[in-house]
């Protein structure tokens, strides 16, 4: 019987409700602004234990016994000086513990119930953040939020089970990750993918604990694991040996616990709030560009010859998407990857290269095509590990090096009329 009630949930959870909101991954703040997921992604192609008043547990969430969780005994160095407890008041004045992650100078991922919670009367009125807490010791302080925000499909779920939309961010009134560092991101994980989850379990007493092993099961939308977890672990991160993660533990059954995973969709969503960037004011008329770079991901867009990447960082670009905009006409162009050599042509914000299989791009062919090739050039030039800024090119030439092992790391596009 508890098996078939669990599966009902899960049907519920896992089926959303559409006809309510026009897309899952839109994303809504607690002042009811709507951004939609199409603005983020620019491209064509996740507690509670009982505090001042006390509040139940949104769901289960299991120990695998034996329990293997590992006291973090110094919180101050990375990454675990990235990790926060949440202390948030909601409007039924229920109070509840969470836990998060840093992924960038004033921003923190979490569970979406952490912040948002129907049983608790919806937004929390007040978020506290704690990196590195240990205890009575805070030594980072406190930071206030700002700003919260959760996926439609999260928002207008049930609310009864963690689903795959059950991601939160917090925006904070100060840059407190610009001294305790922050975690990287990535799309990608495997069976083989060795996991970790650090976090506050309420069973600890605001103590952190943390334990690795591996993936139980993956699917396009979440991870099951068997790191052991009680209510409080809602919201830590599930990140690789690169500290990057791939997941936010959210929730549990008898069998296993669960955490929605960042597919490409959540990645691009999570990645462009993170950097704080417009999506909306992406692209302007011309050519535009994006560059996905060692550690950061992808870069944001910028256009009409500003560089796209980094310089004198030792970071390789490891793909690129180009767009038109105002012009009739298209672009097409093709990465020389690493083990790999020259890849498909691609066009109009498609992605040539590779991410997630670390793979430096070499070098790069762009052309225009249609209406635009008659009147315009396109030129290009690579920013390469050990040489610098290589001559502008055009039309189709390759900008890079090839057999040489060396990395680009930036590169510049300009429209030339003819």
């Amino acid at each position: 019987m508890k098996k078939k009630l669990l599966f009902l949930m899960l049907l519920v959870c896992f089926s959303g409700n559409s006809h309510a909101y026009a897309n899952e991954m839109d994303l809504v703040d607690e002042n009811g602004e709507v951004t939609p997921y199409d603005d983020y992604v620019m491209t064509e192609i996740p507690s509670e234990t009982p505090a001042i008043k006390g509040t139940e547990s949104v769901e289960p969430r299991v120990i695998f016994y034996p329990d293997q969780r590992i006291k973090v005994n110094n919180t101050q160095i990375f990454p675990y000086s990235a990790i926060v407890y949440i202390r948030s008041t909601f409007p039924n004045g229920g109070v509840i513990q969470g836990s998060g992650s840093m992924i960038g100078k004033d921003s923190v991922l979490t569970a979406g119930h952490c912040i948002f919670d129907k049983s608790k009367g919806g937004w929390a009125t007040s978020v506290e953040v704690s990196p590195g807490k240990d205890g009575s010791n805070q030594p980072y302080g406190t930071a206030q939020s700002i700003r919260l925000s959760t996926t439609e499909g999260w928002k207008n779920s049930t609310g009864t089970y963690s689903n795959e939309h059950d991601i939160g961010l917090i925006r904070l009134n100060q840059n407190i990750g610009t001294v305790t560092g922050n975690f990287g991101m990535n799309a990608s994980v495997a069976l083989g993918t060795r996991i970790t989850l650090s976090g506050y379990h309420g069973d600890k007493n605001g103590v952190m604990y943390t334990q690795s092993g591996y993936p139980k099961t993956i699917n396009g939308a979440s991870i099951s694991h068997q790191l052991d977890t009680t209510p409080g672990a809602s919201g830590s991160a599930v990140y690789n040996d690169s500290q990057q993660i791939v997941a936010v533990h959210a929730g549990g059954n008898s069998e296993s616990n669960l955490a929605p995973r960042f597919d490409w969709a959540k990645y691009q969503l999570v990645y462009t709030w993170a950097t704080g960037k417009n999506p909306s004011s992406g692209k302007v008329t011309g050519v535009n560009y994006n560059s996905h770079v060692l550690n950061n991901g992808w870069m944001g867009y910028v256009a009409n010859g500003q560089t796209s990447g980094t310089t004198n960082e030792n970071k390789r670009m490891e793909a690129l998407r180009i767009v038109l905009q105002g012009y009739s006409g298209g672009v097409q162009y093709r990465a020389h990857t690493q083990n790999i050599g020259w890849m498909s042509w691609v066009s109009n914000d498609q992605t040539a290269g590779t991410t997630g299989e670390k793979r430096q791009m070499e070098a790069v062919q762009i052309k225009l095509t249609g209406a635009i090739a008659n009147t315009h050039n396109i030129e290009y030039r690579a920013h390469v590990k050990n040489k610098g800024w290589t001559p502008w090119v055009r039309n189709g030439e390759t900008a890079g090096t090839i057999g040489q092992n060396l990395q680009m790391e930036s590169i510049q596009i300009r429209l030339v009329g003819k």
